[in-house]
């Protein structure tokens, strides 16, 4: 199945990771292994709460600083450029920082707690990997630098204990924690993950079902100005 879409409007990890999110007793929920050969992916920071991994090769980074990478000491800091905070992370990625937002390359991604930011290098065309065993391809006619968010959704409610009870005795209120699912962004188009929903994801609020035995093709999503 191909899916068209017309963009119309613009845990603490340390080393390197070559197995992307994933838990003990599920697959990968990310897999970027078909896309990364002589690279690697390595967190190099947390900017506002969020987990910002980057793909690096070696020679792209000063060797002092690919030095401190490989010792787990390297962490991308900032310097101010008007009212942004601006990274500059080797000869490879420049990410800004404004009004809640990050901008790499031509897209943008609000900063939400405890997500993580992906960066990848220069690509010559489309850019493939897996997100819960489906195989996704994002088409692109030239050169250009993926990106991706990856954020959980979760609402955290409080309940009595016990009602009617005077206030001086009452039991302090419950926290209840209940996951909704997850938000993958990619550039101008939103993959969101809803277990209520019998498996369906929505693309840009459009129902898709994942299917493992044929690629999700995303179209309209890199758009380059001419």
């Amino acid at each position: 199945m191909r899916v068209t879409l017309l963009c119309l409007a613009p845990i603490l990890a340390y080393g390197c990771i070559r197995e992307t999110i994933s838990t003990s007793s599920r697959p990968k929920i990310l897999d970027f292994s078909d896309s990364i050969r002589n690279t690697a992916l390595w967190p190099v920071g947390f900017p506002h709460g969020v987990n910002l991994i980057v793909e690096l090769a070696d020679g792209d980074l000063k060797k002092a600083d690919q030095k401190r990478l490989h010792q787990d000491l390297y962490r991308a800091q900032p310097y101010h450029r008007g009212g942004a905070e601006v990274w500059i992370i080797g000869n490879q990625y420049e990410l800004t920082y404004s009004n809640g937002r990050f901008q790499t390359g031509d897209f943008s991604y609000t900063a939400r707690k405890r997500s993580r930011l992906f960066l990848f290098r220069e690509r010559p065309g489309d850019f493939s990997f897996r997100f819960h065993e489906q195989d996704i391809v994002i088409k692109a006619g030239r050169k250009w630098k993926p990106s991706l968010l990856y954020s959980t959704v979760e609402y955290t409610s409080a309940t009595e204990s016990s009602r009617g009870v005077k206030p001086s005795r009452r039991s302090r209120p419950r926290k209840q924690t209940v996951w909704l699912g997850e938000i993958l962004q990619i550039g101008t188009t939103t993959i969101r993950v809803d277990p209520r929903h019998g498996g369906f994801w929505t693309i840009n609020e459009r129902n898709y079902r994942p299917n493992p035995g044929r690629p999700l093709v995303l179209e309209g999503i890199v758009r380059f100005a001419e």
